[in-house]
């Protein structure tokens, strides 16, 4: 417990780094024969993954004396490239409902409360969202983009896949919905 503390201090800190980095490795690893765990394969895939994110924090505390920014792992974006990614201003009317819809929708949801209504609701604006901007079709076979808006496309099938399962079973018996039906 003290090594992690440590060493999460210190890489947060960005002070000596790459000593932070070996308490955390040092402390996955313990725990890992520690407990047991080595043969577990959720731990191991746990553990692979915290292990990759400490090896890219040491690369890029290896790496700091290069960085000319301050900010970790973050690109440089000149003045084109950020109206793309502020959207260029545009929030209209139609734009801003959709997003106050969705969202309290997804609250809907989360709290369980007229949750089949809100997941069909929300399958609705994926479906209209997901054919409009990731219209992997449209573009040439040899378009290198046309993998990532594939991938976005079938990702965002399998959220609404979800949504589906939601509306037919019910949010379940820790729902509000559930909770009202035994009040």
């Amino acid at each position: 417990m003290f090594a992690m503390s440590i060493g999460s201090a210190l890489a947060i800190a960005k002070k000596k780094t790459e000593i932070g980095v070996g308490l955390l490795f040092s402390s996955v690893i313990i725990q890992t024969f520690g407990y047991g765990l080595l043969f577990n394969f959720s731990v191991l895939m746990r553990n692979l993954s915290i292990i990759g994110g400490l090896l890219m924090l040491l690369a890029d505390s290896l790496n700091a004396s290069k960085r000319t920014t301050i900010y970790a792992g973050l690109p440089n974006i000149n003045q084109k490239d950020k109206s793309i990614f502020l959207l260029n201003g545009e929030f209209t009317v139609t734009r801003v409902l959709v997003i106050v819809v969705s969202f309290f929708s997804c609250v809907m949801v989360v709290i369980g409360f007229k949750a089949k209504y809100s997941a069909w609701l929300l399958i609705a604006v994926l479906s209209v969202g997901n054919f409009l901007l990731n219209n992997w079709w449209s573009l040439h076979h040899q378009d290198h983009l046309r993998d990532f808006i594939k991938y976005d496309f079938f990702q965002t099938l399998s959220i609404m896949g979800g949504f589906l399962l939601l509306a037919n079973i019910g949010a379940g018996e820790f729902s509000m919905d559930e909770k009202k039906k035994n009040f």
